[in-house]
């Protein structure tokens, strides 16, 4: 035997140790996957990474192959990453408890190809379908239909409105759709929105089912069965309650979308994690979010779901989730190209301690929103008088004195001018106004 084949056979050798040492490792990652899942921890831990890194690099003896294991390192590394993603997406459904019975949110990757698996489609399906999805998207939604009816909507506020929703019943009487037919929503919170106003309306109440495009109608519009359209120049004025039979989240959706589409959704993603969840305000803290959107989400509609399933109708705790909305739903009728998100962000920094508004605003600033607006204080204040939250002697509002410290609490409209004009400026307060 010459040197070449003694070194290929040592090599062989070494490889089928390494084969074991691989399944082994493996089922290591496979029970870690399921401690995270259980535990909602993310996948992606830089800290742990560099930890591991480091160790194993000092155990080395020859040091020049420092580089060379280094690489072998992270390609292992994310070969686990890539394992405990595909275990931990399998089978995720989520089950939200409403008053017209149970329905299930499912959130997996590629689970659009499988539609027709998950909802009733041997029927007439009107699909209200956001122009902005993209064409491959749309033409598969079609093909799963038996009777498809496709409505396309530019996906504006200002297309949320009653003669919107008279064209689409309009359609449906047209091709005779009775009470035993159904509405795919099919695009981000507007057609959310209008689809399910649209099914609760038409003969008293059709099946309705929601297939959100958007990370921000994920994370928000998917759970908890609100359906409204604005009226008159005031968002959400007119709608019900009206829960979808099912809801189906393809997380790969999310990589046809632009920049700023997943920062809008990254302003609800982080009201959840103030509200309820310090974990996960850390990931957006520590720039870990990319790498745990799976986790992002999933993580958001678990804190929907139990405060939905506690207060379905908004009458107490559920109105926490307006934090930031009272003042954002101003600000987007206002301003026509600020996105919901954008309102959002910049009504938490309204009504927030001093402390959680420096923590926002250097959030803010990693992200990409604003950290003030030029507005007309008291067009916004009009408009806010008229929102739903509006009382005779005062206006209800979700107050954040930090991550997982929320109150209700009743203001004066003077009260919230005042905390308007301090975004307006762009800095804090420095006097506490409680």
């Amino acid at each position: 035997m010459n040197d070449l084949d003694k070194f290929r056979t040592e090599i062989n050798e070494i490889d089928k140790q390494m084969t074991d040492l691989f399944e082994r490792r493996m089922k290591c990652v496979r029970e870690i996957a399921k401690y995270k899942k259980e535990n909602n921890l993310p996948i992606y831990d830089e800290n742990r990474e560099k930890e591991v890194i480091e160790k194993n690099c000092e155990l080395l003896k020859d040091k020049k192959l420092t580089e060379y294991y280094q690489k072998y390192l992270i390609q292992f590394m994310n070969i686990s990453k890539e394992y405990q993603q595909q275990l931990n997406e399998k089978d995720d459904i989520i089950s939200v408890n409403s008053s017209e019975g149970k329905y299930e949110v499912v959130v997996k990757r590629g689970c659009l190809e499988k539609i027709d698996q998950y909802f009733s489609l041997n029927r007439k399906v009107l699909i209200i379908m956001d122009k902005n999805v993209p064409e491959l998207y749309r033409k598969l939604i079609v093909s799963k239909c038996l009777k498809p009816v496709v409505a396309y909507i530019q996906a504006q506020e200002k297309n949320k409105n009653l003669i919107e929703c008279a064209k689409l019943w309009d359609m449906m009487l047209q091709n005779n759709f009775n009470r035993h037919d159904c509405v795919i929503a099919f695009g981000g919170g507007i057609i959310g929105d209008l689809g399910g106003f649209v099914a609760s309306t038409y003969m008293r109440g059709i099946d309705f089912y929601n297939v959100p495009t958007t990370l921000l109608a994920d994370v928000d519009a998917s759970i908890g069965g609100k359906t409204a359209v604005n009226y008159s120049g005031y968002k959400n004025i007119i709608g019900c309650f009206y829960p979808p039979k099912k809801v189906l989240i393809d997380i790969n959706m999310l990589n046809s979308l632009p920049e700023r589409q997943i920062r809008n959704g990254l302003a609800e993603a982080i009201k959840m994690a103030v509200l309820r969840d310090k974990e996960l305000f850390s990931i957006f803290e520590n720039d870990l979010w990319k790498d745990n959107i799976n986790s992002v989400i999933y993580r958001c509609l678990q804190i929907k779901k139990d405060i939905v399933q506690q207060d379905e109708r908004e009458g107490n705790i559920r109105k926490i989730l307006n934090f930031g909305h009272t003042v954002g739903h101003g600000l987007e009728m206002l301003e026509n190209d600020l996105y919901h998100g954008e309102g959002v962000a910049l009504g938490m920094l309204t009504l927030c301690s001093n402390k959680l508004y420096k923590r926002l605003t250097a959030l803010y600033k990693k992200i990409g929103f604003p950290i003030k607006i030029s507005i007309d204080e008291n067009k916004l204040i009009e408009i806010i008088s008229h929102d739903k939250k509006s009382l005779e002697n005062g206006i209800d509002i979700i107050y954040a004195e930090d991550v997982e410290e929320i109150y209700i609490r009743k203001v004066s409209l003077d009260y919230l001018r005042a905390r308007i004009n301090m975004i307006k400026k762009g800095t804090d307060n420095e006097k506490q106004l409680w």
